[in-house]
């Protein structure tokens, strides 16, 4: 008799979950509006499997997805915004290779990098904690600067997949099924103490 705790068996559920749940959140996050959402629903979902408290998948996701629509929707509005300026400022540098000053073009590299890894907290912080959408936004930013080492290497662990299609478009099939699941349920081993450490802490 197969026993379901076998190591075996409780990987190939994990990995089976997390290609389901990357489908999950590539469907409902291509009217584009919807992918704050998603987002939200995802991390959601992968800090419960992270924390063995796997419950239901799709009964899960699609009630943190219809739970966070609102602030998850206006989050990602504004992150959509910011990145949008952020994209011309790199496009700016780009164009302008050579004629910038260097100390200029350091500049806003950095505050895009920084930026960027801000915004990797935005919807963990908002699938866990219940919150306005303003100390969301400075909490993330907050969390960001007080585990800078952590989140730098965040940041390399979802650059991962972009930087596996840069070097083979045969990778879009990976980021297709476990693209965006896979560095986030990654990310949820680095964030994990600090996300008890907020929660002990509202606890008081």
């Amino acid at each position: 008799m197969i026993r379901m705790d076998n190591p075996g068996i409780s990987a190939w559920n994990k990995i089976t979950n997390l290609v389901l749940l990357n489908l999950l959140v590539v469907a409902t996050s291509i009217p584009v509006i919807t992918i704050g959402a998603s987002l939200a629903a995802m991390h959601h979902v992968l800090y419960r499997m992270m924390r063995n408290e796997d419950g239901y998948l799709l009964k899960d996701y699609f009630t943190a997805f219809k739970q966070n629509f609102k602030k998850a929707t206006l989050l990602w509005l504004i992150m959509l915004g910011v990145l949008l300026i952020l994209a011309v400022d790199v496009w700016f540098v780009a164009a302008g290779a050579g004629e910038i000053p260097g100390w200029l073009v350091g500049i806003i590299l950095v505050t895009c990098v920084v930026l960027v890894m801000g915004m990797m907290y935005v919807f963990p912080l908002q699938a866990r904690f219940e919150n306005t959408i303003k100390n969301t936004i400075q909490n993330a930013g907050l969390v960001m600067v007080l585990n800078l080492p952590r989140s730098v290497v965040m940041l390399l662990v979802y650059l991962l997949p972009f930087a596996a299609v840069g070097l083979t478009y045969s990778a879009l099939i990976v980021l297709f099924f476990c693209g965006f699941t896979l560095p986030a349920y990654a990310a949820c081993f680095l964030y994990r103490k600090v996300f008890e450490r907020i929660e002990k802490s509202n606890k008081k």
